[in-house]
């Protein structure tokens, strides 16, 4: 049997995609803290992993 390698490429979000997603979980995160509170925290983590995300990709193009 032999290993089949396959090249793939992975698309990463642009800044203007991160920052729409940003937008969208802070909406969310907004509605979550008044609503729904056992959501908030996972929102505000993924808030995080977006503004590293976009840190991330500023960096990388400076």
């Amino acid at each position: 049997m032999s290993e089949k390698t396959e090249n793939h490429t992975h698309h990463l979000p642009s800044a203007t995609d991160i920052s729409r997603e940003m937008e969208q979980v802070k909406r969310e995160y907004d509605i979550a803290l008044k609503d729904r509170p056992e959501h908030a925290k996972a929102l505000g983590e993924r808030l995080r992993k977006l503004e590293a995300q976009l840190q991330e990709g500023a960096r990388g193009q400076a």
